[in-house]
């Protein structure tokens, strides 16, 4: 078990990034929250039960796409399509790029599949690793880099075709 002051530890270092991943997920802030106390909830049940937890960071992703898939199974059929209005990265706070950069990146990863976004976020945004990526998705690391690759690649073939612009010739 552990103590109260390494519970808050855990809690603020972790839930900005969970929560983000799971507004990613729901393009619902407020179910986002919801779903974020239940994850901490199922955290602190587990951890009762006198589950050992080998990796904290690995295992409240788990409980946090399982809780959010659980949540949105029969009210949200197309969460695969989810968008969100919230930056999803929070782009803009993170890295010196103008606004007009940041939402132009920000549709670039809404046009990826959830899969690709979520390997994504996990990987840039969360740090976590490929293959707590694969333990966290159940899905094995050479998945997980695939659909990181693809992204990748999509995205730099979507936001290089959205900078280059037909060059208009002027006219006498």
């Amino acid at each position: 078990m552990i103590s109260p002051d390494q519970f808050r530890s855990i809690f603020y270092e972790v839930s900005p990034k969970l929560l983000g991943y799971i507004k990613t997920m729901t393009s619902d802030a407020t179910a986002a929250e919801d779903i974020l106390q239940n994850v901490f909830l199922r955290f602190v049940q587990a951890l009762q039960k006198g589950y050992e937890v080998q990796n904290i960071n690995a295992f409240l992703y788990v409980l946090a796409r399982n809780e959010t898939f659980r949540e949105y199974h029969n009210s949200q059929p197309n969460i695969h399509k989810a968008a969100t209005s919230d930056p999803i990265f929070e782009i803009a706070d993170h890295a010196s790029i103008s606004l007009h950069e940041s939402l132009e990146l920000e549709e670039a990863i809404l046009s990826l599949s959830l899969e690709q976004r979520e390997v994504l976020y996990l990987k840039i945004y969360s740090g976590l690793t490929f293959a707590e990526i694969a333990q966290c998705l159940s899905i094995s690391i050479n998945t997980v880099a695939s659909r990181y690759r693809y992204a990748i690649d999509k995205l730099r073939e979507y936001l290089c075709s959205e900078t280059k612009e037909p060059h208009h010739e002027a006219n006498p």
